[in-house]
């Protein structure tokens, strides 16, 4: 049976064709206008500690970096709490605009490994670029009387169950790293989860918590005035702002890892609005107001060439620290 179509079927057929061919330009055109225009209104940097720590430090700085050359106020918004996992969600729900940003560490992708109910997807998120790398310091309570890794180590195998550490919520590579050290040092200790860095640093001056890997940023700083003990950094050489610091491992403790922070927006964000996103990061991180005030707190200072390449970064990074989380079986709520 051979199908004919009338002439009215026909131009209907035509019409609907050549509606969704004129929606589907209508759409490029919008998408180009935005890329165009944007951004014409504040810019919203989600930041999923409390002010004072290293995330704080690099967001702002960023921020006003970026505020300075688009003309338009870059703010942020402090979403602390839930190893996380409060801030995360807040992006994942964003308007996919390029209004609404976070910086973040690679935390974010090595949540969902361990906890059970994780309120987001890592393909909710889209990688724009890396900003900083920064190791960590095994920072030491000067309640504690030790001054190397090695009599560290001596020290809590001499005081079992009175060794806590702080912690910025289970799962951290805060947390991690100090299950790394329990397992090479064959010891064991307390973790205290906090917030953010700021009261974590607050309780390991006033004693009590005895330890604290930190970011090398915000505890430099509490080091050089006395107030506590570095014993060793977490990266593989020393480092340029902080030579004579030396490294956990020239000291025959193997605990090595540093994060990265980084720039990340919702899934749906259109590729002109990322690219102009990265180009602005990238411009924010060359400067030398940026680059000096991270590498004078010990941290490393790098943009990505392009958001695939900060894709790329991220995996390797993510699969380096899957070693780290797998043997532990950390099943958290």
């Amino acid at each position: 049976m051979e199908l004919r179509y009338s002439d009215s079927t026909r131009i209907s057929v035509l019409a609907a064709t050549l509606i969704m061919t004129l929606a589907a330009g209508l759409a490029a055109v919008s998408t180009v206008c935005e890329a165009q225009t944007y951004p014409n209104k504040p810019i919203r940097i989600i930041v999923p500690h409390p002010p004072g720590g290293t995330t704080d430090l690099i967001a702002r700085i960023l921020a006003t970096k970026m505020s300075e050359s688009i003309g338009q106020p870059v703010l942020i918004d402090h979403k602390p709490g839930g190893s996380t996992m409060i801030a995360s969600a807040a992006l994942a729900a964003a308007p996919a605009d390029g209004y609404t940003l976070m910086v973040h560490l690679g935390q974010l992708y090595t949540v969902p490994m361990m906890y059970k109910n994780v309120p987001y997807k890592v393909e909710n998120f889209v990688p724009i670029s890396l900003v900083a790398t920064v190791p960590y310091s095994l920072s030491v309570s000067n309640t504690v009387p030790v001054k190397t890794p090695k009599e560290l180590v001596a020290y809590i195998r001499a005081n079992p169950g009175k060794i806590n550490y702080a912690t910025l919520g289970s799962g951290g590579n805060t947390h991690l790293l100090g299950k790394m050290l329990e397992e090479i040092a064959d010891v064991r200790m307390t973790d205290v989860p906090y917030k953010g860095s700021a009261q974590a640093m607050i309780d390991l001056m006033g004693g009590r918590t005895q330890l604290y890997f930190d970011s090398i940023t915000t505890s430099i700083p509490q080091f050089r005035g006395g107030k506590i003990n570095i014993l060793g950094v977490t990266s593989a050489e020393r480092l340029p702002g902080a030579p004579d610091i030396p490294t956990l491992t020239e000291q025959g403790l193997q605990v090595v890892g540093d994060t990265w922070w980084g720039v990340l927006g919702p899934a749906a964000l259109p590729r002109p609005v990322i690219d102009r996103i990265h180009s602005e990061v990238v411009k924010a991180v060359a400067s030398q107001d940026f680059q000096s005030k991270i590498i004078a707190g010990g941290g490393i200072p790098i943009s990505s060439a392009s958001p695939e390449e900060f894709e790329r970064y991220i995996s390797r990074e993510t699969e380096m620290w899957a070693k780290v989380i797998r043997p532990l079986k950390l099943q958290l709520d």
